[in-house]
């Protein structure tokens, strides 16, 4: 259904876009073998799926990083809109770090000058 689907619209689809579609490649020329799971492709991978196992570690983790990102804004100050890097533990300081709040600051009162001074400008007649 889909191949055909795809035959009655390739004639109006752009011939550099047309080269690029890719239907049931080989992925070993992407994936090592090794890594390729044998029941949907000529892989290697023995992998045998179990729900009983995996739910409750993907909950037991999940929990986790809740707990530990809570845990960071909370440190952090609780701030709203705190920044997702330093709730992940990508970054040392959020939002509500004290040398981020200056910094915060120092921008705003530059950007203010600049749009006075940009201001006056506008105002102030060019001498010809």
């Amino acid at each position: 259904m889909v191949n055909g689907f795809f035959k009655l619209i390739t004639p109006f689809i752009d011939p550099m876009t047309r080269d690029k579609l890719k239907f049931n490649e080989d992925m070993r020329q992407y994936v090592p073998e090794e890594q390729l799971w044998t029941e949907f492709s000529n892989g290697k991978l023995e992998f045998e799926y179990d729900h009983s196992v995996y739910w409750p570690a993907l909950n037991r983790m999940c929990k986790e990083r809740r707990e530990a990102r809570t845990a960071r804004w909370v440190a952090g100050g609780k701030q709203i809109g705190e920044l997702e890097d330093y709730l992940a533990g990508a970054v040392p300081k959020g939002v509500g770090a004290p040398d981020a709040a200056a910094a915060a600051a120092t921008a705003a009162a530059a950007a203010t000058a600049t749009a006075a001074a940009a201001a006056t400008a506008e105002a102030t007649p060019a001498a010809e």
